[in-house]
């Protein structure tokens, strides 16, 4: 998982490495609803993305050779 500036993200791969999912948090709000001075995590609203793929891993520098 990896995790920066508000963004979650989880790839998973199938057994046989045709297909992924990606999937990705990220932040859409924050408020600081009860007044204490801090965004505590329940005072946060959240979005979810969700991407299947189909095709070969080119890798962390997209390279399909």
């Amino acid at each position: 998982m990896a995790v920066g500036s508000g963004v979650q993200e989880l790839y998973l791969r199938s057994y046989d490495g045709t297909r992924r999912l990606f999937l990705r948090r990220y932040v859409i709000s924050e408020k600081d609803i009860d007044g204490n001075g801090a965004i505590e995590e329940q005072e946060k609203t959240y979005g979810l993305q969700q991407l299947k793929l189909k095709g070969v891993d080119a890798g962390y520098k997209h390279n399909f050779k």
